[in-house]
């Protein structure tokens, strides 16, 4: 069967989405959601557009995790600020 998306395609789209994300997310871990956003599309859209909604798909994956990792930041330092408020506490 024939490649549906060569590696330059591969490659320039996780250039593209470290240019978006590459400051919350490592490159290697871009590259996987890459790879994994192809593997769940191949097959289920036309190929021509398999670069394009490769990309959008990763991108949005991305978005997630980005968001996740912020509210469990968020999270850590409420707790932090809960710790540090008790223990200033006189009981």
């Amino acid at each position: 069967m024939p490649e549906l998306i060569s590696e330059d395609d591969v490659r320039q789209l996780v250039n593209l989405l470290v240019k978006e994300f590459g400051s919350a997310v490592d490159r290697t871990v871009i590259a996987s959601y890459v790879s994994e956003s192809v593997r769940d599309l191949r097959g289920s859209i036309c190929p021509e557009a398999l670069p394009e909604m490769a990309c959008r798909l990763a991108g949005h994956r991305l978005g997630e995790l980005v968001l996740e990792r912020q509210s469990g930041d968020l999270f850590l330092m409420q707790m932090a600020t809960t710790t540090t408020a008790r223990k200033g506490r006189v009981g």
